[in-house]
């Protein structure tokens, strides 16, 4: 046989391949598309914790034999509420090329057998449809292989608001998402979000806020682990008083992983914190904070689900699963808290260890104290740190030398009633206190505690944050 004519026949059989696939996945389409929407309406249940229900609904599909049109509904709203001014409505459609070779991609090149690739348009609300283009909030292109395996990428579009109170500004945003079935990778960047006042005057502004997310599924399904990283470049709010405050490189990390049959989770956290006034502008410093929570993983993941499966999103219902979850015991660390500044740095630790308890066991002071393993709180407050951080805030509205002179008598108010009081003692340049309880015990800079010291103690804190925060 002449090779054209096995060229042919090979064409021949993968146009009827093709056709054979396509016609399949047509008719499997509905079933398996339905799957997916399901599939997403249960992970947005977790929202119900924060007092939202959101879920996909009303999905109606037209099948063709190269292709699928489907259409459906977001729909976001506050569960406490029966105001209809608080439900979002979002209208979704989709072109679904089918398999084994889209049309779509073959357009462009793309000829990597997939199951489905789907063309995303989603709308923005009826009443916002003027703020973008043609009533667009997003389009995209999302392929689905025969494994399941998912490439998105999505770009919502510019959004311009302006109503009689504020105007809003949302620059186009990315998001490109990779999943298998145990694996999710997600990269998302969004360029620019303002609000002005009425006045033009600016309100907030964000600049480059970027998230990346690689994470991994376990036998606790609820449970996301692996890790994530934000970042921004600039959030700027101000304040009616004519002050500008501004977090510059924000870097927080996140890390949850499953270790010695535990749920370990880390996040660190730097900013840099900046302040303005006109023409006057302070650096007050970088704040850290790293942070370490372990607990029992079948706990949380059951935590997870109620929220899933049953309403617990009033703040009492939530509070008391949450401690159900705690009560088969909880690590919590503050492994630095911190805040530098060319002065120095002031420091809070905190290492807080719960046994296994019985929640409804807890009816006395007791009865708590006795849950702890040993725990400790150590803050370190640097004087000539908070010294020059007051003296920064100062003079915004101050000259130099009285905003080093108040700064000394709000500094003196703040510490000399917490020694004369005992609530800190002080170490070459640093005001210091130390809390730890060990079995039953407190104990409060190395001085053992009752449980009546113990109120008097928390009384005095009060008093003396009231008074140093006063002036």
């Amino acid at each position: 046989m002449k090779l054209s004519k096995v060229a042919l026949s090979v064409i021949a059989l993968l146009g009827i391949a093709e056709l054979g696939g396509t016609y399949y996945t047509g008719t499997q389409l509905e079933g398996k598309y339905q799957e997916y929407i399901n599939k997403a309406n249960n992970e947005l249940k977790t929202l119900r914790a924060y007092n939202i229900e959101a879920k996909f609904e009303n999905f109606k599909l037209d099948r063709h034999f190269f292709s699928s049109d489907a259409e459906y509904q977001f729909t976001l709203n506050k569960i406490d509420s029966s105001n209809s001014e608080d439900k979002i409505i979002l209208k979704g459609k989709e072109k679904l090329n089918h398999g084994p070779f889209p049309l779509n991609n073959i357009i462009k090149g793309k000829l990597s057998p997939q199951m489905i690739s789907s063309a995303t348009t989603l709308y923005m609300p009826e009443k916002l449809k003027s703020a973008s283009k043609e009533g667009v909030l997003l389009t995209g292109i999302t392929d689905i292989s025969y494994n399941e395996a998912i490439q998105s990428e999505l770009n919502t579009k510019e959004i311009n608001y302006k109503d009689n109170n504020a105007e809003l500004e949302i620059k186009p945003a990315n998001i490109k998402i990779e999943s298998d079935n145990k694996n999710i990778s997600i990269n998302t960047i969004l360029h620019s979000l303002s609000i002005k006042d009425k006045n033009q005057k600016p309100i907030l502004l964000a600049k480059n806020i970027t998230y990346k997310a690689d994470t991994n599924k376990s036998e606790f399904t609820n449970l996301q682990l692996g890790n994530g990283k934000l970042k921004s470049e600039l959030i700027q709010v101000n304040t009616e008083e004519g002050y500008i405050a501004s977090i510059k490189n924000l870097i927080t990390t996140s890390l949850n992983e499953i270790k010695n049959k535990k749920i370990v989770s880390n996040s660190k956290t730097s900013l840099e914190v900046e302040l303005q006034n006109g023409e006057k502008i302070q650096n007050l410093g970088t704040f850290n904070l790293d942070a370490d929570v372990i607990g029992d993983p079948k706990s949380w993941n059951d935590f997870v689900e109620k929220i899933k499966t049953q309403n617990i999103s009033s703040d009492e219902k939530m509070g008391y699963e949450a401690v159900k979850a705690i009560a088969e015991g909880l690590i919590f660390k503050i492994n630095d808290f911190s805040l530098k500044n060319k002065a120095g740095k002031n420091t809070l630790i905190l290492d807080i260890n719960l046994k296994k308890f019985n929640p409804d066991l807890l009816l006395n002071t007791k009865d708590a104290l006795n849950i702890f393993q040993k725990s400790s709180l150590d803050i370190i407050l640097n004087l000539p740190t908070t010294r020059l951080m007051l003296e920064q805030i100062n003079q915004l509205d101050m000259n130099e030398e009285e905003a080093k002179l108040t700064a000394q008598q709000a500094l003196d108010q703040i510490i000399y009633p917490m020694q004369q009081q005992g609530l800190a003692y002080i170490e070459n340049e640093d005001a210091k206190l130390k809390l730890v309880i060990d079995n039953g015990k407190i104990f409060f800079n190395n001085k053992e505690l009752s449980e009546k010291d113990l109120n008097n103690l928390l009384f005095l804190l009060m008093i003396s944050m009231g008074t140093g925060f006063s002036h």
